[in-house]
């Protein structure tokens, strides 16, 4: 088949897709790689956003993690530092151990990825998690204090997910909950010498990515294909003299 004849199929069939309820336009979904941010355990996350229904799903699988509880938010960081556009939060890494006592605690962390917007609180206590929950966006409830402060007002679902409701990818997902060893004395933050389960410590953290609709990963694979088609023409290609 004609390789032209190939684009313009894949074209009118990536449409059809793009235009079948399972895309809905009001439905986004995103997910998140969660790696360590202290040398302890992996995950994984998912996220579904139903702009007209104001929800977002989410859902959690971690495993290798210290036992005792453990907390999660999604973090953001602000053009203003504390409120304004959305900006792009990151993963903390070791540069980030200011006082040197071999972790990144939330003191040190905070700056990459901004205060908590969506509070999940406790999502498990054991070495692996698996948690689902549905939030309702328009309940005050659910979210955290302007620039972690209590006397501010609350964040809002505009702060979440932007004014353009396709920010979520700025955001962070950061698990909390971490064992220590009895070090860091004389040092700020949760890492104070004293050994234990420190409920505070970031663990584990991922930026939040979009997931590419049905229609954008078959328009992508058939790309591919005309591409590998064009390649092949190429190679068979002969040169004859005369």
């Amino acid at each position: 088949m004609n390789m032209y004849i190939r684009a313009s199929l894949a074209i009118a069939l990536a449409s059809g897709v793009a235009a079948s309820p399972a895309s809905a336009a009001h439905i986004l979904k995103y997910s998140s790689d969660l790696s360590s941010i202290n040398g302890v355990g992996a995950g994984f996350a998912s996220f579904t956003l139903d702009r007209d229904a104001r929800t977002l799903q989410v859902d959690i699988n971690a495993t290798g993690l210290d036992e005792g509880t453990h907390l999660a938010h999604l973090h953001g960081r602000f053009s203003n530092g504390v409120s304004g556009t959305p900006v792009n939060s990151i993963l903390p890494d070791p540069s980030d151990d200011a006082d040197g006592d071999g972790f990144v605690e939330l003191g040190e962390a905070l700056p990459d990825y901004g205060a908590i917007i969506l509070n999940m609180d406790a999502i498990g206590t054991g070495s692996s998690i698996n948690y689902s929950n549905m939030f309702d966006l328009t309940d005050p409830s659910v979210y955290g204090f302007v620039g972690g402060d209590m006397n501010n007002p609350k964040y809002s679902i505009d702060d979440l997910i932007g004014a353009d409701e396709m920010s979520l990818d700025l955001r962070e997902l950061i698990i909390h909950g971490q064992s220590v060893p009895s070090v860091g004395a004389g040092t700020p933050g949760e890492v104070d010498g004293t050994a234990g389960f420190k409920v505070l410590l970031p663990t584990l953290g991922g930026e939040v990515s979009a997931v590419p609709e049905p229609a954008t990963w078959l328009m992508m694979m058939l790309g591919f294909g005309v591409l590998g088609s064009v390649m092949r023409r190429k190679r068979n290609v002969r040169v004859t003299y005369a």
